[in-house]
């Protein structure tokens, strides 16, 4: 019986003899002929090939028990030489901080990822996940090794993480009587919003503003709600008028 076994462009080729433990086997293969002992019932040849299809042919050439095969046992087999490997990112471009950037890798050959040079192991399914704690450029880089049947691969990647859009909104009347009070409500999904009233600084206590208009004259009023931007808010500002 003839067996194949490829290893890059090197292959080794075994005939195996049923009972016969001594003696040579002429082995063709790529136009040659090879002449190799059986040892332990096994002819061994290691040949190193060009890419390209073979069929390899046994002949048992005899000896003092048994005589020589008039017929060659064939196989077929290839010899593919190195090929690049496949490495992917499949990432997004942007994400939220203090959200989740998921994302894995297509990979023929296993990889070692990192992110902003520190390394990122993935879970059962494959799939990394970076918590995006701070805003700036990151880089995802994918790297795997060189082996017998793959070239090194390499791919690579970047995201950004930015800030949340701010949101800020008044909810104000559009005319008091003096004497009158009121108050003024704000509302924002960032931590802090600062109220001026043609100016002037109001405290907001639960998101709210309260009016005492017996400080305020009669007039036109206008109300100015304000996110300064943070290390997480993008700024922003809103008005109305009562």
């Amino acid at each position: 019986r003839l067996n194949a076994t490829l290893v890059g462009n090197n292959v080794t080729i075994n005939v195996t003899m049923a009972n016969v433990t001594s003696g040579t086997v002429l082995i063709e293969v790529g136009k040659h002929n090879y002449t190799v002992e059986i040892v332990d019932y096994v002819a061994r040849l290691v040949v190193e090939l060009p890419v390209g299809n073979y069929t390899a042919k046994a002949y048992f050439l005899g000896d003092d028990k048994y005589n020589a095969t008039s017929l060659g046992n064939a196989d077929k087999f290839e010899v593919v030489g190195k090929q690049n490997a496949t490495v992917i990112i499949n990432a997004g471009k942007v994400v939220e901080i203090d959200g989740k950037l998921i994302f894995n890798v297509t990979n023929s050959t296993p990889v070692v990822v990192t992110i902003n040079g520190v390394v990122i192991k993935p879970d059962a399914d494959g799939n990394y996940t970076f918590i995006a704690a701070k805003v700036g450029n990151y880089t995802i880089v994918a790297r795997s090794n060189e082996t017998d049947a793959f070239y090194a691969g390499f791919d690579q990647t970047t995201f950004l993480v930015v800030k949340h859009n701010s949101t800020v909104n008044i909810t104000v009347g559009d005319k008091y009587e003096i004497e009158s009070d009121f108050n003024i409500t704000v509302g924002t999904n960032a931590t802090v919003v600062n109220v001026t009233i043609n100016g002037k600084v109001y405290t907001v206590t639960n998101g709210k503003v309260d009016i005492n208009t017996k400080e305020l004259p009669a007039g036109n009023y206008t109300v100015t709600a304000t996110v300064y931007e943070s290390d997480k808010y993008v700024g922003n500002s809103t008005t109305k008028t009562f």
